[in-house]
């Protein structure tokens, strides 16, 4: 069965609850909490890549090409020479061959950075979409709390939570918990934001 970004993004979410509930009392109590907060940066990636492609094919149909498309089309690594093979090659599912291009390039770029993440979704209109998302919670901390996830993440990943001289840093079940409750509300947010913009494209109603 089918699922969307944002269910996806929510299942995940259970898993990273369900691995700090088992954290408790646990011998390897830090290493399930670590392993937490990569999975859920990994949520983060995972649904910010997934919805962008969501509305990709859709947006295309729907607007008229203009040189944002160029801009856009290049930062992707789509030039002269792939369109023209996607007419040549594919002259009847051009869009299918668009989007296998579009998930080529999400899958070589993640987006466990706010900034990568804004740059990506610089092509709906969206270049603050997470300053927005974070003032739309009206918690003044939320980016700075996701953002202290953010590089955590990088730390357990890139030099296995080691502090540079040779001890592991400490990690607390209520930090994990705190972090994991911000991603919820900040992603949340994103998806009302980009529901509402493409509610408008389409002219329907909020």
């Amino acid at each position: 069965m089918a699922t969307t970004a944002k269910q996806r993004f929510d299942d995940v979410m259970d898993r990273c609850d369900s691995l700090v509930a088992q954290s408790q009392g646990s011998s390897v109590c830090d290493d399930i909490l670590r392993a937490a907060v990569v999975l859920a940066v990994s949520a983060l990636d995972m649904y910010a890549a997934d919805r962008f492609a969501e509305e990709f094919v859709p947006e295309l149909k729907r607007k008229t090409p203009s040189k944002e498309d160029v801009d856009f089309f290049t930062e992707i690594g789509v030039g002269i020479k792939e369109v023209l093979g996607v007419l040549k090659e594919t002259p009847k599912k051009p869009y299918k061959r668009l989007r296998k291009l579009l998930d080529d390039y999400l899958s070589r770029n993640s987006m466990q950075s706010f900034s990568q993440i804004e740059r990506l979704y610089k092509y709906y209109g969206l270049p603050k979409i997470i300053d927005n998302a974070c003032e739309k919670s009206g918690a003044k901390t939320l980016k700075n709390r996701v953002g202290k996830m953010l590089e955590r993440r990088n730390e357990i990943v890139h030099n296995c939570d080691y502090d540079g001289k040779n001890a592991l840093q400490p990690i607390l079940r209520k930090d994990v918990e705190y972090w994991i409750r911000s991603l919820k509300k900040l992603v949340d947010n994103m998806e009302q934001i980009i529901h509402n913009r493409f509610q408008i494209v389409k002219g329907e109603t909020k």
